[in-house]
């Protein structure tokens, strides 16, 4: 995604216990500490059912999101969007948003969930 001067931003599916533990550390940080859900409330016990993804910046984990199908109905859920502070603003929210929609089946209702005011950011993608 970068040319020989910008940064590189990748955005893979989480299969190690290592990016799993990035993944936490970003949503620990982002949820918990900067936006004051309770620990309790981001760790819901459907991280089991959910397809995860971590984006790296010049291979920094610096994001995570994942999705899952939502059980009370036949559609795609994607949740639990999180980027550091230091690098929100310049696509990795986005990039994100764009790779789980890449990946999950059009064929079935796909919808962004957020507790959170962020209805703008997701416009844009």
């Amino acid at each position: 995604m970068g040319t020989e001067n910008s940064p590189i931003l990748d955005v893979f599916m989480i299969d190690t216990d290592d990016q799993f533990n990035h993944e936490f550390d970003i949503r620990t940080r982002v949820f918990v500490e900067e936006l004051s859900v309770w620990q309790e409330d981001e760790y819901d016990g459907f991280d089991h059912l959910a397809n995860h993804y971590l984006a790296y910046l010049d291979g920094k984990a610096v994001g995570t999101g994942r999705w899952r199908r939502d059980l009370r109905a036949s559609r795609i859920k994607i949740e639990r969007i999180a980027v550091l502070a230091d690098y929100r603003k310049i696509g990795v929210g986005s990039a994100l948003v764009k790779k789980m929609l890449e990946v999950t089946p059009d064929t079935v209702e796909r919808y962004v969930h957020t507790p959170f005011p962020t209805i703008g950011f997701f416009e844009k993608c």
